[in-house]
């Protein structure tokens, strides 16, 4: 066990050791490339969250037009009281 525990330590050390080596020969360029990246992937988010926020209706239930042009609609189900399955999911958003 001993043996086994050493070799995967050892084995995450060399793995940590390249990454520490690519992070090194890493030049400005580079770097300013992932910056540049990552800029672009906060504002893609800004304007999805942006979006999302025009269209949330704040009710509970989203209109069929809201939802058309949401990304995802998460539909809430419980059971009864009866044990009969109450669900929105039967709503039709079709015109």
């Amino acid at each position: 066990m001993e043996q086994v525990l050493q070799h995967v330590a050892q084995t995450v050390e060399k793995q940590l050791d390249s990454e520490l080596e690519k992070l090194d020969a890493m030049d400005s360029n580079d770097l300013e490339a992932i910056r540049r990246q990552r800029i672009e992937e906060m504002k893609k988010r800004a304007k999805l969250k942006q979006e999302w926020l025009a269209n949330y209706s704040g009710d509970l239930l989203v209109p069929p037009a809201e939802a058309r042009r949401q990304r995802a609609l998460t539909v809430h189900s419980k059971k009864t009281i009866r044990d009969k399955q109450d669900s929105d999911s039967d709503l039709d958003f079709s015109d």
